[in-house]
């Protein structure tokens, strides 16, 4: 008496379906995976950019932002009357750190700072984004051109 079973070729045919399915989907989720960590990463750096600077204004003590190339983190630091904090905030691996010029910037107690921009390159497709920080303490978000990253002054 025969037991009804896969043959072969049919376990073949359907390994070989499976296969190709990963293969075709797998490219598009970890892209997916990296735009979305790329844009909490960018609202987390407008969050804490927006909350060093009201932390400035409000403790009436100077805050500082620094880009630091070494680790990939762009630090935020905060003086109080007894203590400093400290925020790291990483890089993501998708994305490479390239700021032409200024690497740090000191928010006054009236929130103005120095201009400056922090650049980055997606590494996967080529695109360039800018966060420009603007005289008053203002900070603004630009995809550029494939072209060069302005200078920020």
């Amino acid at each position: 008496m025969r037991r009804p079973a896969f043959t072969l070729v049919e376990m073949l045919l359907v390994l070989g379906i499976v296969a190709a399915s990963f293969w075709l989907v797998t490219p598009r989720a970890i892209r997916g995976y990296q735009v979305w960590e790329q844009q909490r990463f960018f609202k987390q750096l407008e969050q804490q950019w927006q909350a060093a600077a009201v932390h400035a204004r409000v403790s009436q003590r100077a805050s500082s932002v620094k880009v630091l190339f070494d680790s990939r983190q762009i630090c935020f630091i905060w003086h109080s009357a007894h203590h400093m904090q400290r925020k790291d905030l990483a890089v993501p691996g998708s994305l490479t750190l390239v700021t032409p010029g200024k690497t740090g910037w000191k928010l006054q107690t009236d929130g103005y700072t120095t201009p400056g921009t922090i650049g980055f390159i997606d590494r996967q497709t080529g695109a360039r984004y800018e966060v420009r920080i603007q005289m008053g303490g203002a900070y603004k978000f630009v995809q550029t051109t494939p072209g060069r990253l302005s200078d920020g002054q």
